[in-house]
């Protein structure tokens, strides 16, 4: 599931061509998982990966040169790209099936790219399908890095992740209708996209980037159709990539290591925090109308509780203001039925803050 909350500020995170672009020689594995909502947009959010899989089967993603083109090799499919100034280009892809080749290559990232940053950008390919039908694809693509925050992925909590979003809608031609088509321009692109309305489809791309790791910790994919401005969800999945893999499996990976160090080194003695002075012990009410809290408050302080759902809704809150410090029994109660299996709740005591995850039984 994936939930979204308000944090504190966290440390910008920028991805870049030395530390997240793809290298020759590095593989890593990645497992299926339900597919959920990527959540809102914005600063100092909080989103769960879930820990559970759709299928046993783990695919293998393989990065290499042919030539003079990075590739990477995954789900029985080769993308092919090219680096052009700081920008990552798609130029191709081919499978068993299909095999086509940019006439207007994909811009995938520009670096650095930052929180904010976007890219838009018209795209053209042509191929051939089955060996002898040709084919062509002509659309854009919009990319922009649009959340950062904070991930849970299972006990462990990853700070600094940085969301990228890619949307792109594109017309597909096989036959005499693809060979016949102009698409070497953008004016021609734009063309096609306005006349054939009814042949256009999109894809939706999110993928979550941890400080410190090359690749992305966790990703979403779903495609469709767009008819009469409607969409149509045709297809939908999202996968895992363990951070620890990327961690002690990729090969001379200096860049991130020295990121990884620097962040789990101790903070000198007068720039660490306090402890967070909240002790909780939370669960689910057995009507599951709320929370039932018992928490030690350890000093006198400013408390609010928060809970948030799987669809990123705030389901309830319970703003205490100043509190003497003590012990303390209550129920928090939900405004709507909480959607998933969990929710999460975040703790504010004055400027500091914690969030723990409570599961919710529903046998």
């Amino acid at each position: 599931m994936c939930v979204c909350a308000v944090l504190s500020s966290l440390a910008q995170h920028e991805l870049t061509r030395q530390g997240n672009m793809m290298r020759n020689g590095d593989y890593l594995y990645k497992q299926q998982i339900p597919f959920v909502p990527a959540g809102e947009r914005g600063e100092n959010l909080i989103w769960e990966c879930p820990t559970e899989v759709s299928s046993d089967r783990t695919y293998r993603r393989d990065c290499g040169v042919v030539e003079d083109s990075l590739v990477s090799i995954e789900h029985g499919s080769l993308y092919f790209y090219k680096i052009h100034s700081d920008s990552l280009m798609c130029t191709g892809f081919e499978n068993r099936t299909t095999r086509m080749q940019s006439l207007l290559a994909r811009c995938e990232l520009t670096y650095p790219f930052s929180y904010g940053d976007s890219i838009f950008g018209y795209y053209a390919m042509r191929g051939l399908y089955g060996e002898r039908l040709h084919m062509s694809m002509s659309g854009y693509s919009y990319t922009m890095a649009d959340a950062k925050g904070r991930m849970v992925l299972g006990e462990d909590t990853l700070d600094n992740v940085l969301r990228v979003h890619r949307y792109g809608e594109y017309v597909q031609k096989v036959g005499k209708d693809a060979l016949s088509m102009n698409i070497s321009q953008e004016d021609s692109v734009k063309a096609v996209l306005e006349r054939d309305t009814l042949n256009v489809k999109y894809e939706d791309v999110y993928r979550w980037y941890v400080w410190g790791y090359r690749y992305p910790v966790m990703e979403s994919y779903e495609s469709g159709r767009i008819r009469q401005g409607e969409k149509e969800l045709l297809f939908a999945t999202a996968f895992r990539y363990a951070p620890m893999d990327q961690a002690y499996d990729l090969p001379c990976d200096s860049v991130n290591e020295a990121i990884r160090e620097q962040q789990t080194m101790p903070a000198p003695q007068e720039m660490q925090e306090e402890p967070f002075p909240i002790i909780m012990t939370a669960r689910v009410t057995e009507d599951k109308t709320g929370l039932q809290l018992h928490y030690e408050l350890q000093q006198t302080c400013s408390i609010t509780f928060r809970v948030y759902d799987a669809a990123s809704r705030m389901v309830g809150m319970l703003n205490k203001g100043q509190t003497q410090s003590g012990l303390y029994e209550e129920v928090l109660n939900f405004v709507s039925p909480p959607l998933g299996d969990a929710v999460v709740l975040q703790m504010k005591a004055d400027e500091q803050e914690e969030i723990t995850k409570i599961s919710i039984n529903r046998q």
